[in-house]
């Protein structure tokens, strides 16, 4: 495997992380951190839409800290992996099922590694989405912990309106442009630590902001209209299928307004393996809150990881 850039300059913590590039059964070049040496098992974090390994490097690090050995990706399309359109600041997939050939490379390698067992996975958002499908189609983690998972987009979306629009844009050829209403500058650059969707702590906000603003190249706006046709349509077959047989927590702030938390809550109506908690006054990144809300969030996901 050849060694792949990691840029610690923008990461608050030291990162012991090990980077490499790895290729798909497609022959699309993605890239993984591996934080190697601990021994209570194996944390996968799968990240959402848009995000990319460094601005996971404080959970790892806190998970490394525990014990355990934690692996973090960027999903094809976006991160330094390979961007599958000419206009990298667009975030497109041809199909969402194209998202497990890199699930499947990642714990492919985790065997060359022999990264130890038990195998954890946390998924936020997209990567909640992604990793449900994981445990339909794989009994690879012993447990699973989602936050805010993206297995319906918020109702400020109207489904049936956008199925259609969505639909009718790519028929037309245009399922690689920017989707009506979007923007090929990330939403950290749209709004502001006081406005925004995804965190109350003003200091993470500008931390992340400052991600992109030192590496443009980690930089994706908003999707093409093949994903968000892609995404509704696997958000829909999700919702329709049987609960996986894997103890899962579903972490959501109250104050979420990108995913559905209804849709959430009715698919894990009579799901005996799940739970949900709901953090009070956090957003869309529980994990990326204020102190309070983060240290709560990760002690939570630590704990149901126990052995």
């Amino acid at each position: 495997m050849d060694k792949a850039p990691l840029y610690r300059d923008v990461i608050a913590d030291q990162c012991e992380a090990q980077v490499f590039w790895l290729k798909t059964s497609d022959n699309v070049r993605i890239r993984a951190a591996f934080w190697l040496g601990g021994n209570k098992g194996t944390v996968y974090i799968l990240t959402g839409r848009t995000e990319y390994i460094e601005k996971y490097a404080s959970v790892a690090k806190f998970f490394h800290q525990k014990g355990h050995t934690v692996v973090v990706h960027d999903w094809r399309g976006q991160g330094l992996s390979d961007r599958l359109i000419p206009n990298r600041n667009i975030g497109h997939i041809d199909q969402f099922t194209d998202y497990q050939r890199d699930m499947d490379i990642v714990l492919h390698t985790s065997q060359t590694l022999e990264l130890p067992q038990p195998f954890y996975q946390l998924s936020h958002s997209m990567g909640g989405c992604i990793g449900l499908r994981t445990l339909l189609q794989k009994k690879v983690f012993k447990s699973s912990v989602f936050t805010a998972p993206m297995w319906k987009l918020h109702g400020k979306y109207r489904m049936a309106t956008a199925h259609y629009i969505s639909g009718l844009a790519v028929l037309l050829g245009l399922e690689k442009r920017l989707i009506l209403g979007s923007d090929e500058r990330n939403y950290l650059h749209l709004s502001s630590p006081e406005r925004n969707s995804l965190t109350s702590d003003a200091d993470i906000f500008r931390l992340l902001k400052n991600q992109i603003d030192n590496h443009p190249e980690l930089n994706v706006g908003g999707p093409s209209w093949g994903w968000l046709r892609e995404a509704l349509r696997e958000c829909d077959y999700l919702l329709t299928q049987p609960h996986p047989n894997t103890p899962s927590l579903i972490i959501l702030g109250s104050d979420e307004k990108l995913v559905d938390i209804s849709a959430i809550q009715a698919y894990c109506y009579g799901w005996t393996m799940a739970e949900i908690a709901i953090i009070p006054n956090a957003k869309h990144e529980v994990l990326m809150e204020s102190k309070v809300v983060r240290e709560l969030a990760l002690e939570k996901v630590y704990k149901f990881f126990a052995p």
